[in-house]
């Protein structure tokens, strides 16, 4: 339910799972509760990403970890495919909404960094509407070396969205 608070325990560890019915967090896999609704996390600000996503839409309308193809299978390659963070689909949307949660971390590796802007580059080039749709939010001020894509802070996701996609 958009609007609904929810709150959380989670420590500043990575990953991690969380169960919605006991509104309680869990680490490492030993242990686990016997509850079906056990969600695995791969960060905490991934998961705090959602909970903002989840103040402007409604669950269903938040799909994590939309696989896109890239590139599809040709011999004698495989199909190149990306699961980005969150896809929202909604009708006060003007088109899909990609979020995509980075920690500023990334800018300091330059390999995961290099890595991102090939993978956009490409993404760009084959799939401008998920490119032109795509939000990467951060809990930084960052932009990726030799590009026009910087980061959006989590605090402005809202804003951002309200500006640029909303009907």
């Amino acid at each position: 339910m958009p609007g609904k608070s929810t709150k959380t325990v989670f420590q500043k560890v990575k990953p991690f799972w969380y169960s919605p019915s006991l509104q309680r967090s869990f680490y490492g896999s030993k242990n686990l509760p016997a509850v079906d609704d056990l969600e695995h996390w791969d960060s905490t600000f991934e998961f705090k990403t959602y909970l903002e996503l989840l103040k402007l839409f409604d669950k269903d309308e938040v799909e994590r970890q939309k696989k896109l193809t890239i590139l599809p299978a040709k011999a004698p390659f495989k199909a190149w495919t990306w699961k980005v963070d969150f896809c929202v689909k909604s009708e006060k949307l003007v088109a899909p909404l990609y979020v995509e949660s980075k920690g500023g971390s990334i800018i300091h590796d330059k390999s995961s960094e290099r890595d991102f802007v090939h993978l956009l580059h490409v993404i760009k080039c084959l799939h401008p509407d998920v490119f032109n749709n795509l939000v990467v939010v951060s809990d930084s001020h960052w932009s990726l070396s030799n590009t026009s894509v910087f980061s959006t802070l989590l605090k402005d996701l809202g804003t951002i969205i309200t500006y640029k996609w909303r009907k």
